[in-house]
């Protein structure tokens, strides 16, 4: 059975090329370095933004629900816009890692921030992840 050149095979060949071998340095520019060791700052509950302290308010509840209740907060300066925060259960050898990650995107002029969250845990907090 003989084969003919197709040309939708071409198509995909010349765009998997373009992909893979272009878009190498976009990505390599827009790739933030991951720094080896996180300096981390402590953040105090009067140093929270009213903003801040009304999107953590509902994952404290959801936390404080099941007996966890906030250590510390801190976040990473050294590598971009984030907030973390510890809870912990008196009753439990599990604790809680809370991360809230500010995400910018921008599209021509127009700029738009949201926020991303998740809550990571050996086990009982998992329930709660946004």
């Amino acid at each position: 059975m003989p084969i003919f050149p197709d040309g939708d095979v071409f198509a995909f060949f010349w765009t998997t090329a373009v992909v893979v071998f272009g878009s190498h340095t976009q990505i390599r520019k827009n790739t933030a370095k991951i720094p080896a060791k996180y300096d981390l700052e402590e953040v105090t509950e009067t140093q929270l933004t009213p903003a801040q302290k009304q999107y953590l308010s509902p994952i404290n509840a959801q936390l404080e629900a099941i007996n966890y209740r906030p250590d510390c907060t801190f976040r990473a300066t050294d590598y971009g816009h984030n907030l973390m925060r510890r809870y912990s259960n008196p009753a439990d050898p599990a604790s809680c890692e809370l991360t809230v990650v500010e995400v910018k995107s921008r599209v021509g002029d127009v700029e738009t921030v949201g926020n991303v969250h998740t809550v990571v845990s050996p086990h009982a907090c998992r329930t709660v992840a946004g």
